[in-house]
């Protein structure tokens, strides 16, 4: 579903939203999936998500067995049109990781490194002793390092196939709009070393919303080793 784009426009700001048949189907099928993302398996309330199975956003396409609920990270690799709309993402080469495990990582991350007013973090940091400041901080300046990495093979992208600009997202959707249907099918194989990332001020927009509810649980100071795991899954994969 990764590296999709919707069918029915190329320019996609997400019309469909604004559709009463879309938006009535939909909220009864993020109940139904409640509100949990069926590509990374995230769950939370407020931001998910709902696109369709086969790209197209006609009226015939709004049925419950043609949706997926999707949360934010993974609606913009599945809507490359809405992130080129909204200069969402940038496209990095990951082969070694997941779409599915980079999601989950760069989301966690920004938790750790969003300290901006409106963060959970940056309340949070006024209440801690000294020994939890240092370890949250200590956390903090691991999950900077790797986001700086990841952001850095954004280069080796470049380089992966002669002539393709991975940083051109808009050429990108052109070309699979204009593809025919077995070619847009097999985009897969194209896109098999290529991952994306949601940019830093897309990623802590989110944040806003899932450090207050989803993330509260997730202090540094409690979650030492779960910080950890996802920090050494980030190095071994870059």
């Amino acid at each position: 579903m990764y590296f999709s784009i919707n069918r029915s426009v190329c320019v996609d700001h997400a019309k469909e939203r604004q559709d009463d048949a879309f938006r009535s189907v939909a909220l009864q099928y993020l109940k139904y999936r409640k509100h949990t993302c069926e590509l990374c398996h995230f769950t939370e309330p407020r931001l998910q998500q709902v696109i369709t199975k086969n790209g197209f956003y006609r009226a015939e396409d709004f049925r419950q067995d043609n949706f997926l609920v999707v949360c934010p990270h993974c609606f913009y690799g599945c809507r490359l049109g809405y992130a080129a709309v909204n200069d969402a993402i940038d496209v990095i080469y990951a082969p070694n990781v997941s779409q599915i495990a980079l999601n989950q990582m760069n989301r966690l991350l920004t938790f750790y490194t969003d300290n901006e007013e409106g963060s959970y973090l940056h309340e949070l940091k006024e209440t801690l002793s000294e020994a939890e400041l240092d370890l949250c901080n200590s956390i903090s300046h691991s999950a900077t390092s790797i986001l700086i990495e990841m952001d850095d093979t954004k280069n080796l992208a470049k380089n992966a196939y002669k002539g393709f600009d991975p940083s051109n997202l808009n050429h990108i959707v052109s070309f699979l709009f204009q593809s025919d249907e077995a070619t847009y099918q097999q985009r897969d194989r194209f896109f098999e070393p290529f991952r994306y990332m949601l940019r830093p001020k897309i990623a802590r927009k989110l944040n806003k919303t899932y450090s207050h509810c989803v993330f509260k649980q997730f202090a540094p100071h409690l979650v030492q080793d779960k910080a950890s795991e996802f920090i050494k899954m980030a190095q071994d994969g870059f």
